[in-house]
């Protein structure tokens, strides 16, 4: 389930105003995608608090919605961000030490 302050952090990306329930369901849709994407390639600390997460899923969404024309230039720079956080220690180790499946 995605908390309604990223999604409404995720929203005001996208320069939606409305909360029209379908828009909303999409924007959650992209979120749990993202997630499921860093789950991939091996992000395990992925904390919604977190500024590069948000990031992430700011990226994500802009490259489902096609924000601005240039979803495939989001996209390219999601997948640049899902490599480093896949790469650093503080996404890719679980709490207890060991890693998690790269």
């Amino acid at each position: 389930m995605v908390d309604s302050n990223i999604t409404a952090k995720i929203r005001t990306a996208l320069r939606i105003n409305g909360t029209d329930a379908g828009i909303t369901a999409e924007i959650n849709d992209s979120i749990e995608a993202c997630r499921r994407e860093l789950e991939e390639v091996g992000v395990v600390n992925a904390s919604d608090g977190d500024a590069l997460i948000i990031r992430a899923y700011t990226l994500y969404a802009k490259a489902d919605f096609d924000f601005c024309g240039k979803g495939e230039q989001f996209r390219a720079s999601f997948n640049s961000l899902k490599g480093a956080l896949a790469m650093a220690e503080d996404y890719n180790t679980a709490e207890n030490g060991s890693e998690g499946d790269v």
